[in-house]
């Protein structure tokens, strides 16, 4: 459980329902994807956070697609992966594959 987190009951039965769902499993970032995030925020000159950028480079290394609402993170995740709306994701004829980073 994350240090801090109030709600212990309430986190595990949320972590055990997304680790029931198939093709949804959590992913620990690697080295070279938290010094990519880190080249991320440094090119968006630090206006996407450290851990939207992290998400890029989790998604990027892994092929994933990158799912956000977040208008400003979506059009620079755009440049270098792909990114969707959660509602356009019917026009993307890839596998989706839900992920959860623990750290």
């Amino acid at each position: 459980m994350q240090k801090g987190y109030k709600d212990e009951p309430l986190f595990k039965e949320k972590l055990d329902f997304i680790k029931s769902l198939q093709n949804c499993y959590a992913v620990a970032p690697t080295d070279e994807e938290y010094v990519l995030a880190r080249d991320f925020e440094t090119v968006s000159k630090y206006a996407i956070s450290f851990y939207d950028c992290l998400h890029m480079a989790i998604c990027l290394k892994r092929r994933f697609i990158l799912v956000t609402r977040d208008k400003k993170l979506l059009v620079f995740a755009k440049k270098y992966l792909i990114a969707e709306k959660p509602e356009n994701l019917h026009i993307i004829a890839y596998t989706i594959i839900v992920m959860i980073i623990i750290s």
